[in-house]
């Protein structure tokens, strides 16, 4: 099973026109909170997973990760290169089965059923 990004949203923190024009410099401090929709590529469905991206002055600050298990330090500087480390994320977690890929996405994201029984 190959999987691929579906769709992405920054709600509450970015639109999706500044994601896209997203573009730093040098020693800034940046984070925001994405949410990814992941599923098996050549389908519609898939599931929500969320990630913490960040700067590396930003990983410095050490409230903001604290209790963040789940999150990207990214050295580049717009949204293509975020996006491009995100996807080969996801296509290295592809695995035999759904309940295998979602095993390994959740060492990088934090799946929305993650906790429930």
């Amino acid at each position: 099973m190959s999987l691929e990004i579906k769709d992405y949203d920054a709600s509450g923190f970015l639109e999706i026109e500044e994601l896209h024009n997203l573009k730093y410099e040098g020693d800034i401090e940046f984070h925001f909170y994405l949410t990814l929709t992941i599923g098996n590529k050549g389908t519609d469905s898939g599931d929500l997973f969320s990630i913490l991206v960040m700067t590396p002055m930003a990983n410095q600050d050490y409230s903001i990760n604290k209790h963040e298990k789940h999150y990207l330090i990214k050295y580049g500087d717009n949204w293509e290169t975020i996006y491009n480390s995100l996807s080969e994320i996801v296509k290295s977690c592809s695995a035999d089965s759904w309940a295998e890929s979602v095993r390994k996405l959740s060492k990088h994201f934090r799946w929305e059923y993650e906790g429930i029984r």
